[in-house]
């Protein structure tokens, strides 16, 4: 499931489930040779993302939504 795409003027970000559970940032600008940046929770993403921010990225706000909401729901479930 995506949570963002690129999108010029809007996303300078890629980030989504894989399908192996994992949250992934791909062509990651903060990695070397614009790799993948992967984690295990929404939290963590979001703090990706804030650094992402920080470097002069953009980085919609409903990015973060998606993952607090993804975040909710799955705490929901157990």
């Amino acid at each position: 499931m995506s949570v963002v795409r690129f999108s010029e003027g809007s996303s300078d970000v890629y980030v989504y489930y894989s399908f192996d559970q994992m949250i992934e940032c791909c062509s990651c600008w903060l990695e070397k040779n614009r790799g993948v940046w992967r984690c295990t929770t929404e939290d963590e993403m979001i703090s990706h993302l804030q650094k992402h921010e920080h470097a002069g990225h953009l980085v919609p706000p409903w990015a973060y939504v998606r993952l607090s909401a993804e975040k909710e729901a799955t705490e929901n479930e157990r």
